[in-house]
């Protein structure tokens, strides 16, 4: 999410991003100042960031800044759209894929996207 915070150090660059998308961020102690719509998706039971930091967040106020939409998958834990995990498991971190919340992030995903950037229906396939 750095890319899109509003600091007084980097102004808003609207050339910067028009939008983003962050699976599981680090939302605790964030702003919710962002120059671009952001949308966060992340698993309610994931125990290496926390949901309840990006409601926090999310919560704040942010007049002057872009919007910003959290979903948050019950039941969906840290990686809950890796289907396989390709790097070792973490003590105490428990990382597991959640078919349905991946695929409805990735639906989520598209539909924000195509929203945000124009293009392609998030139900048609990209032109080749």
């Amino acid at each position: 999410m750095s890319t899109v915070d509003l600091t007084p150090i980097d102004p808003p660059s609207p050339e910067k991003f028009a939008a983003a998308v962050v699976y599981y961020p680090w939302c605790r102690g964030r702003s919710a100042m962002v120059s671009a719509p952001v949308l966060i998706l992340i698993g309610a039971d994931d125990n290496v960031v926390s949901a309840a930091s990006c409601r926090e967040m999310v919560a704040q106020p942010h007049d002057g800044g872009a919007a910003i939409d959290l979903i948050v998958y019950p039941g969906a834990h840290h990686n809950f759209n890796f289907r396989v995990l390709t790097f070792p498991r973490w003590p105490g971190r428990w990382l597991e894929y959640n078919e349905a919340a991946a695929q409805d992030a990735e639906a989520k995903m598209r539909a924000f996207l195509s929203v945000h950037l124009g293009g392609t229906s998030p139900d048609q396939p990209t032109a080749k």
